[in-house]
């Protein structure tokens, strides 16, 4: 299959940016969870704090405290 090709048309996000922060907060927290679940708590534990202060010293305040508060998608924002 040599002459095999592929053509990547990137999707464009209609999200608000509010969204995008849940979404992202959403992102952190399963990351965190899989983390503690897999290769231990303190892993967890850590990694989710690496985010939230990344987040913080990069001036990015919504998810700031949407990843402090450990936001996540369920159904019933009103940004989605």
């Amino acid at each position: 299959m040599p002459d095999l090709g592929c053509k990547f048309t990137p999707r464009t996000d209609t999200f608000p940016d509010s969204a995008l922060k849940v979404l992202e907060a959403d992102k952190i927290t399963g990351g965190g969870r899989y983390f503690g679940k897999h290769y231990g708590f303190f892993s967890g534990i850590m990694f989710r704090l690496k985010s939230t202060l990344k987040a913080l010293f990069s001036f990015q305040l919504g998810l700031f405290t949407a990843s402090l508060s450990g936001r996540k998608v369920d159904g019933t924002q009103t940004e989605l």
